[in-house]
């Protein structure tokens, strides 16, 4: 659409104009509002007390009704396919629902959902993306590295105040019974401490020996 005549927009003639054609870089010239523009950057007109937005009211007059809600009942809204707010050309308006005008836009949400990782540099697969509270997509490996990071603080808080403790008294050893010399276990430790071996020990440990052999010649037989 070029223009806007009268005949084809049936709207009042103080409306029409208000728009002009211009080149505003998209595929097709835009139908700029020359208008009052709100804070939003929509051109808006008032008609009897009410006010309106005219690339709703120029899209209700060439095309009928915008509806109001998609199959599912998710809000209806006008997007405009040129980027250029202050246009009313009919060929530039889409409906759609809020999602998907958010998707189209330049905002953080699209920025971010476009992203294949996350600040950290953990890429977003399914097994590493997860929802938090706000519906937003978050990084697994990021949260469980933050909740590593909180536990660590508060173990370190409470050793910070927690009483100091009492060291531990360690019982006296037991004294050890060393065997008498002119026994085995005498004899023993004399030969695993490389110790001198004295006459009783050599004694114990002979007959030891005399009875083990007549023992094993008994068995033997």
């Amino acid at each position: 659409m070029t223009d806007a005549p009268s005949a084809i927009l049936g709207l009042p003639a103080h409306i029409l104009v208000r728009l002009q054609v211009r080149d505003c870089g998209y595929k097709t010239p835009c139908l700029v509002w020359t208008g009052t523009i709100a804070s939003n950057g929509y051109g808006v007109v008032g008609i009897q007390g009410r006010q309106y937005k005219v690339h709703r009211l120029v899209y209700e007059a060439v095309n009928g009704p915008m509806p109001r809600q998609d199959a599912s009942g998710k809000r209806i809204v006008s997007d405009h396919l040129c980027r250029n707010r202050p246009c009313a050309n009919p060929d530039h308006i889409e409906p759609v629902t809020d999602a998907v005008n958010v998707m189209r836009g330049v905002s953080f949400a699209p920025v971010n959902a476009s992203k294949t990782h996350c600040d950290s540099g953990h890429e977003f697969t399914p097994e590493n993306t997860a929802t938090n509270g706000r519906g937003q997509r978050a990084c697994r490996e990021c949260i469980r590295g933050r909740a590593r990071k909180r536990d660590a603080l508060h173990r370190a808080k409470r050793k910070a105040e927690a009483p100091p403790r009492e060291p531990k008294v360690k019982p006296a050893p037991k004294p050890r019974r060393i065997a008498l010399c002119g026994t085995l276990s005498a004899h023993t430790r004399h030969v695993r401490r490389k110790e001198p071996i004295d006459q009783a020990c050599r004694e114990v440990h002979a007959a030891h020996m005399r009875q083990h052999r007549a023992q094993k010649k008994t068995c033997d037989r």
